[in-house]
């Protein structure tokens, strides 16, 4: 009977490794596909010329490298501590956002005052501010899916970077539609990105739990400190 027991155990976790590399597989080729998709349409406008197109891409790098640092290895970091806890700590996970919230409004701010330093003009300043904005909004809401991760849900992790990116999409064919200028384009973004942020959430809420956010310095410097290797690593590899 115990043979018989562990082979079933052992059974039902060859089951679910199974299934959470097949979700996750399908997670990385949305959100790829999504991605794609959408730059594909944006370059398609036929008022988006060439010169428009790198504005663009130059936004999403510029603010793509200050949200990596303030992203500090988290989704990571917090997955790992999630898989190690026998019991579920809402408070830890409650902490854990509020730092989280903190940094990406820090990095923001930053990125913002910074972006007068790159010596533009006027136009492409104002893309880098909404692009930026767009860009931590994502992050906020990739913030989810260290929980997903965590607790080997993965087909919730698929279904929710499926509905951000079908959000994503469908605004930016919009843009498409009224044959938008690069800035509007930039604005269309941030929506979308907002509006995906909130269907991120509200499915978070639905299938777990709502996350608020907490505050707590002793909490944050001990994650800052056990998080540091996570954000280094992203980091130098970005």
């Amino acid at each position: 009977q115990r043979m018989s027991g562990d082979m079933s155990a052992s059974g039902k976790n060859a089951t679910l490794t199974v299934r959470n590399v097949v979700f996750g597989l399908f997670s990385v080729l949305a959100q790829l596909l999504g991605t794609s998709l959408t730059f594909f349409v944006i370059a398609r406008i036929p008022s988006i010329g060439v010169s428009d197109f790198g504005i663009l891409t130059y936004a999403f790098a510029a603010s793509q490298i200050f949200a990596v640092f303030f992203e500090y290895g988290m989704v990571s970091y917090l997955a790992k501590e999630n898989a190690a806890m026998r019991e579920r700590d809402y408070e830890f996970e409650r902490v854990g956002y509020g730092l989280h919230l903190v940094l990406m409004i820090a990095g923001y701010v930053l990125f913002i005052i910074t972006v007068p330093l790159f010596l533009l003009n006027d136009i492409a300043a104002e893309v880098c501010n909404w692009i930026g904005a767009s860009v931590f909004l994502t992050s906020t809401s990739r913030f989810f899916l260290a929980f997903y991760q965590g607790r080997e849900k993965l087909h919730l992790e698929f279904f929710s970077t499926t509905a951000e990116m079908l959000v994503l999409v469908s605004v930016i064919g919009i843009a498409y539609s009224q044959n938008a200028d690069i800035l509007t384009i930039a604005q269309f973004f941030f929506f979308g990105r907002l509006i995906s942020w909130v269907v991120v959430y509200v499915i978070f809420g639905f299938s777990d739990s709502w996350l608020f956010p907490k505050f707590d310095l002793k909490v944050w410097r001990k994650i800052l400190l056990e998080a540091l290797p996570f954000g280094l690593m992203f980091l130098i590899a970005f």
